[in-house]
């Protein structure tokens, strides 16, 4: 029985991580959409400049609605594919913003929102593993 309850608040704590790695996941891609579309306001003028910043805006839409459409799961695996799933989404947003860093250094007009991106997207990436 000893071993029963041990294995159960194992459950329950591994339960509680991910349910709390979700509760991040939601944060900071909400966060972030809310600073891209911001950003993509103020450089609107020139559609060249905000390409890069609808691509990251596209793969954070699809993350919330994820999110949005997977809420309700609660069994360490399902929550753990969403995990999973975030992690692939913030590796394409990493990705994505290198591609724009590659391409926008040289003109500082474009350049200054990717920095806050490729955070965001290391760090929703370390909220996987730690």
């Amino acid at each position: 029985m000893g071993n029963q309850s041990s294995t159960e608040s194992g459950s329950d704590g591994s339960l509680t991580k991910w349910l709390g790695r979700n509760r991040v996941f939601a944060f900071f891609w909400t966060f972030a959409l809310v600073a891209l579309l911001n950003t993509v306001q103020e450089e609107n003028d020139i559609f060249l400049h905000v390409v890069d910043d609808y691509a990251d805006i596209a793969i954070i839409v699809v993350a919330i609605a994820l999110l949005a459409m997977w809420w309700k799961k609660r069994s360490p695996q399902q929550l753990k594919m969403t995990g999973n799933v975030m992690a692939v989404l913030a590796v394409l947003l990493i990705v994505a913003t290198i591609f724009a860093i590659t391409q926008e250094y040289s003109d500082p007009a474009d350049f200054g929102n990717e920095i806050p991106s490729l955070l965001f997207g290391i760090f929703l990436l370390i909220n996987r593993f730690v």
